[in-house]
């Protein structure tokens, strides 16, 4: 993985390449930095992970302001999920599945809130067919999610401790923080021209 001091300044040369409207040095910074992310997720590098967050935790609010299309809402998603890997020891597939994005996720709510609900219920509350609360529910059991309680003709459905567990770590994930200057210091937010003209680059330092 990159050195911190390296993301810092991969990171810093992606915001100066939006603001420019450089979209050929944007694209291969913003290339080089999912690539480090993704090295960071498939090795589960917990200190590699922390870096990447520190290093893209401010990009969400320039690529707003200079990027095309949605560019903001894919770095926010990013540091959702390196915040959400970094602030929990559970592996990633149970805490992708405990997401309320996630059918999966929903049945996990619904499951909390009616204990003993059946896959019947959950069908006609999420209006998905049989199948596919079926195979989830599958899913939700092998990794230790929930457990099935026969009765009658019927399985009842209960939140496992890790189910609960996990509900919790998804429900209480922090939104990415706004820019401040007692956040991200190298932003001189003081000077809001620099965020309303797009010819004046904002003031960059690192530390």
């Amino acid at each position: 993985m990159t050195m911190l001091k390296d993301l810092k300044q991969l990171a810093q040369d992606l915001r100066l390449a939006l603001i420019d409207g450089d979209t050929a040095a944007a694209s291969n910074y913003q290339n080089r930095l999912m690539g480090e992310v993704a090295a960071g997720l498939l090795q589960q590098d917990t200190e590699a992970l922390l870096d990447l967050r520190a290093a893209v935790a401010d990009l969400a609010p320039v690529a707003d302001r200079y990027g095309d299309g949605k560019k903001g809402d894919r770095w926010r998603a990013v540091w959702e999920l390196l915040h959400a890997i970094c602030e929990t020891s559970r592996p990633l597939e149970q805490m992708r599945l405990a997401r309320p994005n996630q059918v999966s996720g929903q049945l996990l709510s619904l499951i909390s809130n009616q204990p003993g609900i059946t896959p019947g219920e959950m069908g006609t509350l999420t209006a998905k067919t049989d199948s596919h609360i079926s195979n989830t529910l599958k899913t939700l059991m092998e990794q230790g999610l929930v457990h099935r309680i026969p009765k009658g003709r019927n399985g009842h459905y209960h939140l496992s401790a890790m189910g609960r567990d996990m509900l919790a770590t998804s429900d209480s994930q922090a939104a990415p923080p706004g820019v401040n200057g007692e956040q991200f210091p190298h932003i001189d937010v003081s000077l809001p021209c620099h965020w309303l003209t797009p010819s004046v680059r904002p003031t960059f330092s690192i530390h």
